[in-house]
């Protein structure tokens, strides 16, 4: 395996807007991506590979147990018609690599002239003390004029709010890669800013819907798809989240 991304497949992502989670606390990123993958229709389109992350591999997250088919530590998602790519993540990068991941994933979305890169973050609720401050959409930017410029009609960030300075090292600190893959990308000019959904340590299924709705409602690719209640995947295991339901629905509130 080489330093660089490599695909199952080759992968259009021209133009696109790439979400990526960042892992952080609840996992409330990965689950949002998830929801939005399970509940719009999205399908894996490749896996990656990369020599700074950790190996893994279970069963599909989003077909039933005992279909046969795997999940890896990072894949892409994509749904025809819809220039928005999901990679999910189910595996941090090795310690001390994490530098090397977010480099190549940076390097890997600028060689395939990704249009603008969209991190997904949650950080504690300590950190913010308004008392809205679980209900607002938190943003990350370290160059506004790219972001603003590659946004423009494809993202609305009108909603967002800044976080202070203070906030925000305690957000990218506790987001492992994120802050230097904020960095990376700035260096390689792909526009990327960090949208921040603030949660505690515990169930976070409505921490993942709040944060999915907020992704749906500010991407005009996916504004249109936004359902009233979002799926969760099989994977979840439903029970576990949402006591003796079994519908696997989990309602829109935010």
């Amino acid at each position: 395996m080489s330093d660089t991304i490599e695909t199952t497949r080759e992968v259009d992502v021209v133009g696109h807007t790439l979400v990526v989670p960042a892992l952080t606390i609840g996992n409330v990123p990965q689950l949002a991506v998830d929801l939005v993958a399970a509940t719009l229709g999205f399908t894996r389109a490749a896996t990656l590979d990369h020599p700074a992350l950790l190996a893994v591999c279970g069963n599909d997250a989003f077909t039933p147990a005992g279909t046969g088919v795997l999940c890896t530590a990072a894949e892409l998602f994509q749904r025809p018609g819809v220039p928005v790519t999901l990679l999910q993540l189910r595996a941090p990068p090795v310690t001390g690599r994490r530098g090397e991941w977010a480099a190549a994933l940076a390097e890997w979305a600028a060689a395939h002239r990704v249009a603008r890169l969209l991190l997904l973050v949650s950080a504690d609720s300590r950190h913010m003390h308004s008392p809205d401050a679980l209900n607002v959409p938190w943003i990350i930017v370290r160059d506004s004029r790219a972001w603003n410029r590659a946004a423009a009609g494809a993202v609305n960030c009108t909603d967002w709010q800044e976080m202070s300075a203070e906030a925000e090292m305690q957000a990218v600190r506790e987001g492992a890669t994120s802050d230097a893959l904020l960095k990376q990308c700035a260096t390689r000019g792909v526009p990327c800013a960090a949208l921040v959904a603030l949660c505690a340590e515990g169930d976070n299924a409505a921490d993942a819907g709040r944060l999915a709705t907020w992704l749906c409602r500010s991407t005009s690719a996916l504004a249109q798809l936004r359902p009233d209640t979002w799926t969760a995947p099989p994977s979840w295991g439903v029970a576990a989240f949402w006591g003796a339901s079994t519908s696997g629905s989990v309602p829109t509130l935010f």
